[in-house]
């Protein structure tokens, strides 16, 4: 891709060139800015009746006890602007494991206007929905910037909740490739020091501009779809 190309592509509104060239300015010096890392992110929030009632269905294998993830003020702001047609919550359970339960961390989506829940994830994408992986082909057609800062900041929302835990919050998003044959962008999810979770988006290519399409997550080690 010619970044001069992709430059010279007007973007809509000021709000949106705004929000990407600080994420990416915040995520080439200094990506644990971005992250939030420290222990103080980690603030009792109040959910809406819409997530409370998700989440109650969801028992007895999944149990909520009150434990809400924070998103950094960078991150929560810029999910804000850039993910505009979507709320992201970050919820601690314990998981059942059938002979047994686990603590996990759960994204929960909601639609912006509604509130509604309309898909989760489960913390390194084990499970992923159908409806999580079409999350990004809600978005409308985007210029190269748009489309890097767009999917650099869905990849730093997936490792958030892993970054809770001790031994993993060294996790990062490393490159991010497209791949015209294969109409795809790549962005690689590290765990530790390699390569854990591929992040795989479906995108057209259309006159410098992307629009994206199905998501899905690639084990790293096998190359196998989860």
């Amino acid at each position: 891709m010619n970044a001069a190309n992709g430059g010279s592509i007007m973007i809509k509104t000021l709000p949106r060139i705004l929000s990407c060239v600080t994420l990416l300015i915040v995520l080439i010096t200094s990506p644990r800015s971005c992250f939030g890392q420290d222990t103080e992110s980690l603030q009792p929030q109040k959910l809406s009746p819409q997530i409370l009632a998700f989440l109650e269905k969801m028992k007895p294998n999944v149990v909520f006890r009150g434990k809400v993830i924070a998103l950094p003020e960078a991150l929560s702001e810029s999910l804000k602007l850039s993910l505009y047609l979507h709320r992201f919550t970050i919820v601690s359970v314990d998981r059942s494991l059938g002979i047994g339960y686990m603590e996990n961390k759960l994204i929960i989506v909601t639609d912006a206007k509604s509130g509604e829940v309309v898909s989760s994830l489960w913390e390194w994408a084990s499970e992923p929905t159908g409806s999580f992986k079409e999350i990004l082909s809600c978005y409308p057609e985007a210029n190269w910037w748009e489309a890097v800062a767009r999917l650099n900041l869905f990849a730093n929302l997936i490792l958030y909740p892993v970054k809770n835990y001790e031994s993993f919050i060294e996790s990062r998003v490393g490159s991010l490739r497209y791949d015209r044959k294969e109409k795809a962008f790549t962005v690689e999810l590290i765990k530790i020091y390699t390569p854990y979770l591929l992040l795989r988006v479906e995108a057209e290519e259309v006159d410098d501009h992307y629009k994206f399409g199905r998501i899905s997550f690639i084990d790293a080690a096998t190359g196998k779809e989860k």
